[in-house]
């Protein structure tokens, strides 16, 4: 996919800020130019995401990096998860009127 600025004095013209010109990749590594709707359905994309796309690529010059996937990062939520655990600890419990007896089994009180 080529994205190319527009050039100045054709500003008068046209309100685009890009031109993107949709091409595949063959086996061979030839490039076959293709239109919007074909480069769509090929690759399974909606317009929007390609209209980010070609942003993302004429802001930085070069692809947008894949966000997907990757480690939940577990280590982040811990002290959430254990602040959680302190705050229930606080409510205070009462036995159990099935095991009272023997085994000591409690339930909050809400």
């Amino acid at each position: 996919m080529d994205v190319t600025a527009e050039n100045e004095d054709c500003a008068q013209q046209k309100s685009r800020d890009v031109t993107v010109k949709y091409s595949v990749l063959t086996r061979a590594r030839d490039r076959i130019p293709v239109c919007k709707s074909s480069f769509l359905s090929l690759f399974c994309v909606k317009k929007d995401r390609l209209c980010n796309i070609a942003k993302f690529w004429k802001q930085n010059g070069v692809p947008m990096p894949e966000g997907r996937g990757g480690a939940r990062r577990p280590e982040e939520r811990a002290a959430k998860r254990e602040a959680i655990r302190e705050h229930i600890q606080t409510f205070t419990c009462r036995a159990s009127h099935h095991a009272r007896r023997g085994e000591e089994s409690t339930f909050l009180l809400i």
